[in-house]
C-alpha cells in the first residue's frame, strides 16, 4: 500500500513539473509582464512587423505571435489558416509554397488602407529587440497535424542563439 502511495506521489509530482515553463525561473517575480496578443492592431493588421514594432515601442515586455507552417515547412506569422479569412486570397497556408506567400498581404478586411506582407517568424525575429518576450502559440489544421510544431522545432534547433 505505502509502495503504491509513494509511486502515485511521484507521477503526480513529475507530471506537474513537466508543465513548468523552461527557463522562466525569473520571470513573474517581481512585477507583471505585459505581453501584446499578436501586436497592437489599432493601426496594423494581427501578426505583422509593424504591430509588433508598436507593441514594443509602447512598452510592451513581449508579444504573442500565432504561426503556421507552409507546405514547404516556412513558419508565417498568422491565426488563420484559411487565408480569405485575412487576405484577398483563397486557399490554405499550410497547403502552399513560401514563394506564393511571400507575395500575399493581410489586412485586407480589417485594415484595407495598411495592408502588409504576412511576415515569416525569422523576419519578426529580426526586427524586434532581442530584449523582448516572444510567446509562439503554434496552430494546427488538424488534431493530429504536427507539421508546425516540427518545423518550429527544425527552427530553433538551426538557429540557435
Amino acid at each position: 500500500m505505502i509502495s503504491f502511495f509513494v509511486l502515485t506521489l511521484l507521477l503526480i509530482m513529475s507530471y506537474l513539473r513537466f508543465w513548468l515553463g523552461r527557463g522562466t525561473e525569473n520571470y513573474y517575480t517581481s512585477k507583471p509582464i505585459y505581453i501584446s496578443h499578436r501586436g497592437v492592431t489599432k493601426s496594423n493588421p494581427e501578426n505583422t512587423i509593424q504591430a509588433f514594432k508598436e507593441a514594443e515601442s509602447l512598452g510592451f515586455h513581449g508579444i504573442e505571435v500565432d504561426i503556421i507552417a507552409s507546405k514547404d515547412g516556412v513558419l508565417y506569422c498568422s491565426h488563420n489558416h484559411q487565408l480569405d479569412q485575412e487576405t484577398d486570397h483563397f486557399g490554405y497556408i499550410d497547403q502552399m509554397l513560401s514563394g506564393e506567400l511571400d507575395n500575399i498581404n493581410t489586412g485586407y478586411f480589417s485594415h484595407p488602407n495598411n495592408q502588409q506582407k504576412i511576415p515569416r517568424l525569422c523576419t519578426v525575429i529580426e526586427n524586434i529587440s532581442d530584449d523582448m518576450i516572444i510567446n509562439i502559440e503554434i496552430k494546427f489544421s488538424s488534431y493530429f497535424d504536427l507539421s508546425t510544431a516540427f518545423a518550429l522545432r527544425r527552427f530553433l534547433k538551426n538557429n540557435k542563439t
